[in-house]
């Protein structure tokens, strides 16, 4: 059974069951602007007892959540704020989302408290159907977490709204650029790497990319890899067909596109990152595109660079400024 008739089958089931409510009822707390990984949709993967079978398990699903958690919640709070994330590992749905969250406190205090949202509490919610979607990893779990992450610090270009968010490509940027290699620095990727059924183009490729550096290269992998099994759950929800690395998006956006690239256009904005050679302890920054980005004027690691697919390089808007930030 494919990972797409399988989810046509589990949706069939859950709506013989109890209608469950959908995260914007459930959490009514919850920004109308909230982003999230993919459109809204009416997918369902409920928890029946056997999601280790497929997709991540329930406690591998917190192991992941704990990780990004454990190193992420000290770069909020050096920014004067908190980040809150939820595993909701009962709810079916198949997707996350970010968004600016009140007081805690304040709405248990005061029975609710102000309706206004409060920017200093950083919200994200996975959702268990997701994790149980039978194309998804730990590692492509722990790259949703991250670009829901971005969505709140990951930088310009940001989408429309009332939040100024970071928009999906550029949050999937900073997932593979910034967050995966931040979380799993300390891992032993190469061994990591060895484990996993990686095409030769990818290792050639993160090989040239980080200059023969064996560690880098093989964070530059696992990085893909995980791109690659999110990308494919991006593309059985989405309905866009096989995506691989050997058939890049040739599409080019007339104007930076702040919506939700198509599957094969996020795989490659996830190798990109991947194979951007900026630290991942410079920034992208919410006042220049430039700044902890690979930029096309840059002399090496042009691979690096965000997809035409989504990204328009007009979005510069002043060529000179393009060699200010490295």
């Amino acid at each position: 059974m494919t990972g797409k008739t399988l989810v046509v089958a589990l949706v069939a089931l859950a709506a013989g069951a109890q209608a469950v409510a959908a995260p914007s009822r459930a959490i009514g707390h919850k920004a109308l602007d909230a982003c999230d990984l993919v459109p809204r949709n009416n997918l369902r993967i409920p928890d029946d007892g056997r999601s280790t079978r497929s997709g991540v398990s329930r406690a591998r699903f917190a192991q992941v959540l704990s990780a990004a958690i454990a190193v992420y919640e000290p770069v909020f709070r050096s920014r004067g704020e908190k980040l809150i994330v939820r595993g909701l590992w009962g709810n079916p749905d198949l997707n996350a989302s970010a968004y600016p969250g009140r007081d805690p406190i304040e709405v248990l205090e005061r029975g609710g408290g102000s309706g206004e949202v409060d920017m200093r509490f950083r919200r994200v919610d996975i959702y268990g159907g997701l994790a149980r979607h039978p194309e998804m990893t730990a590692d492509g779990l722990l790259m949703v977490l991250c670009h829901e992450i971005g969505h709140h610090i990951g930088g310009l270009p940001v989408a429309g709204g009332s939040w100024s968010a970071s928009n999906e490509g550029q949050s999937d940027y900073f997932a593979a650029a910034k967050c995966m290699r931040k979380v799993l620095e300390k891992v032993d990727n190469v061994a990591a790497a060895s484990r996993m059924p990686v095409d030769a183009s990818v290792r050639n490729k993160c090989m040239a990319a980080h200059q023969r550096d064996a560690k880098e290269a093989a964070l530059c992998v696992r990085t893909s890899m995980a791109g690659l099994a999110l990308a494919k759950v991006l593309s059985d929800l989405g309905g866009d067909g096989r995506v691989g690395f050997r058939t890049p998006d040739r599409s080019v956006a007339a104007q930076t596109d702040n919506a939700h690239p198509a599957a094969q256009c996020r795989l490659d904005t996830y190798l990109a990152g991947a194979l951007c050679r900026v630290s991942h302890e410079s920034d992208l920054s919410f006042e220049s595109p430039l700044k902890g980005a690979c930029v096309p004027e840059r002399a090496t690691n042009s691979s690096g660079i965000r997809p035409a697919c989504w990204f328009n390089p007009k979005f510069y808007e002043r060529p000179e400024l393009l060699t200010r930030f490295f």
